[in-house]
């Protein structure tokens, strides 16, 4: 099975498609959804824009991935930059 980390909470289903390249495009990740042939935790799921966070496992044939939460999330960082004559 693959593994796939996200660096938010969540990844929205037919995205999660797209950019494990199971769909080529948005359009053919909508229509195997619609036909039933994904699964979200082994259960057809029919919601294009589902929530997928960490713990679940996706399916869409003979293929499965686990989605992850990326490690760096919860030590992230952000520095307030000045900018000359914006201080």
């Amino acid at each position: 099975m693959e593994k796939f980390k996200i660096s938010g909470e969540y990844i929205q289903l037919n995205q999660l498609l797209k950019v494990m390249g199971w769909c080529d495009n948005g359009a053919e990740a909508n229509q195997v959804i619609e036909e039933g042939l994904v699964k979200v935790n082994d259960i057809t799921e029919l919601r294009k824009r589902n929530k997928i966070v960490p713990g679940m496992v996706v399916s869409l044939a003979e293929d499965a991935v686990l989605i992850e939460q990326h490690p760096d999330i919860e030590n992230l960082h952000f520095t307030k930059v000045n900018r000359p004559g914006h201080e």
